[in-house]
């Protein structure tokens, strides 16, 4: 039986079956990636014969199949161009149509160059970039425009006359003062309101007590109050309040008196004499000697302000002030305020009579 090898017949049919798989694979095979030709519109103003300091609006469109995407980064950054023209600004926006999408480019350029004639000039190429299936570039057109100078040609600089600027426009203000005025007057009247309520007036422009004045003088004082001088002198400032409260020059003898015609003083009478004796002391006795230990300026600070604090609840109360009569009658022949201070004399609990006929009055050493 004869032998025949098998790959000297089936060499042509494999070598044929390879070449039909290879054409068919160049028919029905689709390409890896087809070039995309963008479809670029450009939109810029009329050449107008710029001056400078004039901007220019530039708008660029670009429309490709969906999936590509704008690479901004690679988008020219606000700045100087060349050394007459400035890139102000750069915005984009997307519109998605169908299959396809459309990029818009807005950039602002403003000239910065002076001529003495007429010059043409020209915008420099936008380029763009897009990213998709393949990287496709697209830019706007080089823009040329005309740029006129400001000042007449063939004019020396010495006769450059600059012209005046334009008045600003007159504002009609009547209606804003009526506004204005409508608007004082609620705020007046609301105020006006709240004073009413609140009785701001009377509490700004009401009479202070003889004892809160005499308060706020100690308060003063008080920094001081280890000088025998200001010691003396808040003492002084105590009696002239309880005069003046008294309607008299008020004395030690006069404190019954006192007491009966301001009863509400009958709960301080203890503190009252207290400092009554240490008065007569520190004022006759030892005049020279320094504060008592056992009468500190605390404790005289404290007894003006229970005064004050009675004066006020008084006020508070409505009670009248009483009439200004001291105990020996009308005050016209009394001494009131610093002149009672040094007219003062004390009374002794057991008076001896005198030559003057005054039942021991004796006048204050200053």
């Amino acid at each position: 039986m004869a032998h025949f090898p098998l790959t000297r017949h089936l060499r042509p049919i494999l070598h044929g079956g390879f070449l039909i798989a290879a054409a068919w694979l160049l028919v029905w095979a689709p390409p890896s990636a087809a070039a995309v030709e963008p479809v670029v519109e450009f939109f810029a103003p009329r050449d107008g014969r710029y001056v400078m300091g004039d901007s220019i609006e530039h708008t660029v469109a670009v429309t490709l199949p969906r999936g590509y995407v704008l690479e901004s980064e690679f988008l020219p950054k606000p700045g100087a161009i060349s050394d007459w023209l400035d890139l102000r600004r750069v915005d984009w926006d997307k519109e998605n149509r169908g299959s396809e999408v459309r990029y818009r480019v807005r950039v602002g350029y403003r000239v910065f160059k002076g001529v003495r004639s007429a010059e043409k000039l020209a915008i420099p190429p936008l380029p763009l970039r897009f990213r998709g299936a393949n990287l496709v570039e697209a830019q706007a057109p080089e823009w040329n425009f005309v740029l006129n100078p400001i000042i007449p040609p063939n004019t020396p600089d010495n006769q450059v006359k600059v012209r005046d600027g334009l008045a600003a426009p007159a504002i009609e203000l009547g209606p804003h003062r009526m506004r204005l005025a409508a608007l004082l007057a609620g705020v007046v009247a609301v105020l006006a309101h709240l004073a009413r309520r609140y009785q701001v007036l009377a509490l700004l422009f009401r009479k202070r007590g003889p004892f809160e004045r005499a308060h706020r003088q100690l308060l003063k004082l008080a920094r001081r109050s280890s000088d025998p001088v200001v010691y003396r002198q808040a003492f002084r400032v105590l009696h002239r309040a309880l005069d003046e409260t008294a309607g008299q020059t008020l004395l030690t003898g006069h404190l019954e008196r006192f007491f009966r015609s301001q009863p509400s003083f009958v709960e301080l009478r203890g503190e009252l004499e207290l400092f009554f004796a240490r008065s007569q002391r520190l004022f006759f006795a030892v005049p020279a000697a320094p504060p008592p230990a056992d009468y500190p300026f605390e404790r005289l600070e404290a007894l003006c302000l229970q005064c004050e604090l009675l004066e006020k609840a008084l006020r508070r109360n409505g009670a009248e002030r009483q009439p200004r009569t001291g105990v020996y009658g009308p005050l016209s022949h009394q001494g009131q305020g610093e002149g009672s201070l040094k007219a003062m004399a004390f009374v002794s609990p057991s008076p001896q009579p005198s030559p003057a006929g005054r039942g021991g009055r004796t006048r204050a050493k200053q």
